[in-house]
């Protein structure tokens, strides 16, 4: 199955369950949903309990499990709005609710006494301060893991991160970054880490031997303006696909590296073992792409 996340704010108007099943049914993707409401707020929309509620159970039959709608700095009304969910679509959706940094920690436990998977969020914009933020995490993990729960990391797929804890699952839109920066982040499975990459300039050369192991032209990969419509006209558009095949490439191989470590039981409700990395869609078109793409 292919790990993807959809988020309810992108794909409310999106056949999703109609694209699911087009694509292979639940056999062949694996969907986490989230609601948008921070996509949406920055947007000026709005999601709201019951709008969520109704779009789950529209498409409960191919949504593995589902985050809950979190109301960030405000743990008791995240937590009020995961009952409500749970309520609302009456067991047809596994509901994770997120924990987020900064919050008591009497909060984590209590959502570890009602759910067998709860998530961990807030810390985009902290995650860099590494040390402080594996303690964190550390803790959170022993909370949950002694509540016999498992734990999804919303934005933490840096590493150390991933590897560092038992996670069930994180999730990554940075796979779709390079295509509009020109900037990707390759595995390396002999160095056993990501090697960023900066396309269109003649020191991109340098890493030839990890561009050809993805099927890449170094040479190519090296011209200026790799990517820019500006200087490459319609060859842009394939040089940007080219980008988007690597990065995707490059996630599914780290994914792998987590799954060699350890093996992660999923909760109750939940398909497929952990550890899993869900990549982002923004659209349909995502969504064909990353279910459509040949796994190694």
């Amino acid at each position: 199955m292919t790990p993807i996340l959809v988020s309810f704010h992108y794909f409310r108007s999106a056949n999703l369950t109609g694209l699911v099943d087009e694509l292979g049914g639940t056999d062949a993707i694996d969907l986490f949903v989230d609601s948008g409401a921070f996509s949406a707020l920055n947007a000026g929309a709005k999601v709201t309990v019951p709008d969520y509620a109704e779009w789950l159970n529209k498409h409960h039959r191919v949504v593995n499990f589902a985050a809950g709608l979190d109301v960030i700095g405000d743990p008791k009304a995240t937590a009020k709005n995961a009952r409500a969910l749970v309520k609302a679509t009456k067991g047809r959706v596994t509901i994770v609710p997120t924990f987020h940094v900064g919050s008591d920690w009497r909060h984590l436990v209590a959502l570890c006494e009602e759910y067998q998977f709860v998530a961990l969020g807030g810390a985009v914009g902290v995650n860099r301060r590494e040390r402080a933020m594996l303690a964190w995490l550390a803790h959170a993990h022993k909370i949950i893991r002694d509540a016999g729960a498992v734990a999804h990391g919303f934005g933490l797929t840096r590493p150390p991160y991933p590897e560092a804890l038992p996670w069930f699952s994180v999730d990554s839109s940075y796979w779709a970054v390079a295509q509009r920066t020109g900037t990707m982040a390759l595995w390396d499975r002999r160095a056993k880490r990501f090697v960023p990459i900066r396309v269109g300039r003649p020191d991109t050369a340098k890493h030839a031997v990890l561009l050809k192991e993805y099927g890449l032209d170094p040479i190519q990969f090296s011209a200026a303006g790799f990517g820019r419509s500006s200087k490459r006209g319609p060859d842009a558009k394939g040089d940007r696909a080219a980008l988007a095949t690597a990065s995707v490439k490059s996630w599914r191989r780290y994914a792998r590296h987590l799954r060699a470590a350890r093996d992660v039981e999923p909760p109750k409700g939940v398909r497929g073992s952990g550890p899993k990395v869900y990549l982002a869609a923004g659209s349909p078109g995502d969504v064909r792409l990353l279910a459509t793409m040949e796994d190694e």
